[in-house]
């Protein structure tokens, strides 16, 4: 499509679709602050797979932590979900709020800021969070701290 832009994100490999990037690094950042409930619920549905990490949770922490593309293992996962009868899978509970409306003229980006906060350490997802006193973040898929960035 002419209308659809493209970017390349670090860590993702080749030149994605603007929305499937944007996807990518939402389920990414969702996957990263809920890990533990992600853990839950495929140790559930795979309760026949081996103790341990899930496969399909270990494969995502394997591409995330070596700067592979992640997006297969975000969509292996959403398809489990969603196999299992979870109506909104994972790429469905990232933002429950917002089913993907994208007004013409109106951009997510934020206006030019100042303000610090933490942004994901291998620039794969779209997580970020505010300082607090005590030490930075960590990402809870590959333990690193949470990079300092600004708005």
């Amino acid at each position: 499509m002419a209308d659809q832009a493209t970017q390349s994100t670090p860590g993702q490999g080749a030149t994605e679709p603007d929305g499937t990037a944007r996807r990518t690094r939402a389920g990414l950042a969702y996957a990263c602050t809920h890990l533990d409930e992600l853990r839950g619920d495929l140790r559930d549905i795979q309760a026949s797979a081996t103790a341990g990490e899930p496969p399909l949770l270990q494969d995502l922490t394997d591409a995330v932590s070596a700067g592979r593309p992640c997006a297969a293992a975000l969509d292996a996962i959403h398809a489990v979900l969603l196999d299992a009868g979870d109506q909104l899978g994972l790429y469905g509970r990232v933002e429950p709020g917002q089913r993907g409306l994208n007004l013409t003229g109106v951009t997510a980006a934020p206006p030019a800021s100042d303000e610090r906060l933490y942004l994901c350490p291998v620039n794969q997802c779209s997580r970020y969070s505010w300082p607090a006193p005590g030490p930075a973040p960590s990402c809870a898929i590959t333990g690193e701290g949470l990079r300092e960035g600004h708005l």
